[in-house]
């Protein structure tokens, strides 16, 4: 490997990580959807069934710390990413002042996108391993 291509492959490893320790911050964000009881009348003052927002926050943990796992990673931040989809056409759909218009659902969005297409190209080098 040459000289020039090293800080490129270490520069696009620390992005990568950087984004995924980001990303995974959606998994305490889960936690919240279980303790006390904010979430659930949010989640039915937008049409939701209450207790969705336990699936949400579950599959929130659980595809959180499937970030970290290199060979799940990909399909982890594709799960994340369609839940923040949903976040932002939920609190686009219905801003209020606590939880604004969806910018930091689109935040993760984006983030997730790019760990998700990153990983998924890595996929089939980290199944051989």
């Amino acid at each position: 490997m040459t000289s020039s291509t090293t800080p490129r492959n270490r520069n696009a490893t620390i992005l990568l990580w950087t984004g995924t320790v980001i990303g995974g911050t959606i998994a305490p964000s889960g936690l919240g959807k279980f303790v006390g009881h904010f979430w659930q009348p949010l989640f039915a003052s937008w049409g939701y069934p209450s207790w969705f927002a336990g699936v949400v926050g579950a599959t929130e943990i659980i595809a959180g710390i499937c970030l970290f796992i290199p060979r799940l990673a990909a399909y982890a931040a594709i799960v994340l990413a369609v839940i923040m989809a949903g976040a932002f056409v939920t609190l686009y759909t219905h801003p209020s002042e606590l939880m604004g218009w969806g910018a930091r659902p689109l935040f993760y969005l984006a983030i997730l996108a790019g760990v998700g297409l990153a990983r998924w190209k890595d996929r089939r080098r980290l199944a051989g391993s």
